[in-house]
């Protein structure tokens, strides 16, 4: 599955897909005339980072695939007389939600990767607090076109065609909007 992105207007075109609050991807441009797929597998990976004391510490990377609940929390190791920073993976509390929290005392950055590349970046300050990120089937598209944003543009269809056209056939020159198609 995935959505076909396609650019024909005379201008690069930076694309948004969300699915829910959950960025899919930001894209730096396509071309003129360009188009990209974009798998729609919900295949992610989430990392923890916190500074403690003026050291950066960095979770292993944990896989989500849908709703689940992400903690982050210093650990005493008292034989190394360390601290060890890590981020567990649980059901979440409330459906379609992904959930971020802490424990520890620091700032977490909760970071969102899909095939190695940041998507999205949740910061948690106050512990025990979640921040929430809203999982759904319904995918909520925009791009930056001349540095004009275009209306979004939403559909149910992970396997949608999604065009950036230029509007320049109508009374209103110099704006550009999404059309929305099956693959």
């Amino acid at each position: 599955m995935a959505i076909i992105l396609n650019n024909t207007t005379k201008y690069d075109a930076q694309f948004t897909v969300l699915k829910g609050d959950q960025v899919v991807v930001s894209l730096p441009a396509v071309e003129p005339q360009g188009s990209v797929s974009i798998p729609t597998e919900n295949e992610y990976m989430v990392t923890a980072q916190a500074t403690i004391d003026g050291n950066t510490y960095t979770s292993a990377p944990l896989k989500v695939d849908g709703a689940a609940r992400f903690q982050a929390r210093v650990i005493q190791h008292r034989s190394q007389q360390t601290y060890i920073f890590d981020l567990v993976k649980s059901a979440s509390t409330k459906p379609n939600k992904l959930q971020f929290e802490k424990t520890c005392l620091p700032t977490v950055i909760f970071t969102i990767v899909k095939d190695g590349k940041p998507l999205q970046a949740i910061s948690v300050s106050d512990s025990f607090l979640a921040q929430e990120l809203t999982l759904s089937d319904t995918y909520t598209i925009s791009a930056v076109v001349k540095g004009i944003t275009t209306d979004v543009t939403t559909t149910n269809n992970p396997n949608a065609k999604v065009t950036a056209i230029d509007a320049t056939a109508s009374a209103d020159e110099g704006y550009f909007s999404l059309l929305l198609g099956q693959s």
